[in-house]
């Protein structure tokens, strides 16, 4: 898939994110994967801080 149509397709699935009871942390790691596609990395990771301010890495 071109990165133009990866790109427009993450923000297809972001706004399939606000409805109730979607799991945020399965959307960050779905993010996670999809950077590694459109960027050409080897890895990504994203690191969100949970309520009382510790980091939750997530890895992909």
């Amino acid at each position: 898939m071109a990165r133009e149509n990866l790109i427009a397709c993450s923000f297809v699935e972001l706004a399939d994110t606000l409805v109730d009871g979607y799991d945020p942390l399965e959307f960050l790691h779905h993010l996670a994967g999809r950077c590694v596609e459109v960027l050409g990395l080897a890895e990504a990771g994203l690191v969100p801080v949970d309520p009382r301010g510790r980091l939750q890495a997530l890895l992909r």
